[in-house]
């Protein structure tokens, strides 16, 4: 019986290792977008912002980031959008809370400053942390809100693509701080 048991376990370490050689995943692998599609990028942050800003009472500030960099372009495309979206050096901490890193930012509108000033009374970091493409028009985000020390919130976000635009088919909450 030891014998027998002996060759099982000579089998196996022969397989992994055999199969750690040749580059052999457990699971498949799903690719990233070679190049940032700016559009499904937006889409995920409007998704995050709607799933998590929607009540929102008071004017918050919004502030973006997404891997690479978080071009002046890609935030001109939140100009008409409900909520007050700017990039990730308009936020700050500030006595463990996230805070508007101007008392009034100025307004931007298709990507030039406007004059415009806001005062938004509270802020928040939204990173978009990560983007798989599953298949030509499907993808999945992992987006994040932090507000505080203990303030965050993570989500996992499905998007189609549907008639040449990405849209959210579904938001599930992944964790929460």
């Amino acid at each position: 019986m030891r014998a027998v048991r002996h060759v099982w376990c000579a089998i196996a370490a022969s397989f992994l290792v055999s199969a750690c050689a040749h580059g052999a995943r457990t699971r498949p692998e799903t690719s990233e977008p070679a190049a940032i599609d700016e559009e499904l990028y937006a889409a995920a942050v409007r998704g995050t912002l709607q799933h998590f800003g929607g009540g929102d009472q008071e004017p918050t500030l919004y502030c973006v980031s997404i891997p690479g960099n978080t071009r002046p372009q890609f935030l001109a495309r939140f100009t008409h959008d409900p909520f007050l979206i700017a990039g990730r050096d308009s936020c700050k901490w500030d006595g463990g809370a996230v805070v508007p890193a101007s008392s009034s930012p100025e307004v931007v509108s298709n990507g030039r400053p406007t004059g415009a000033r806001v005062t938004p009374t509270s802020a928040m970091f939204l990173r978009v942390e990560r983007v798989k493409l599953l298949s030509p028009g499907r993808a999945q985000a992992d987006t994040s809100i932090v507000y505080g020390n203990v303030g965050a919130n993570g989500l996992t976000l499905t998007l189609e693509r549907k008639d040449g635009q990405w849209a959210v088919l579904t938001a599930k909450d992944t964790w929460i701080s």
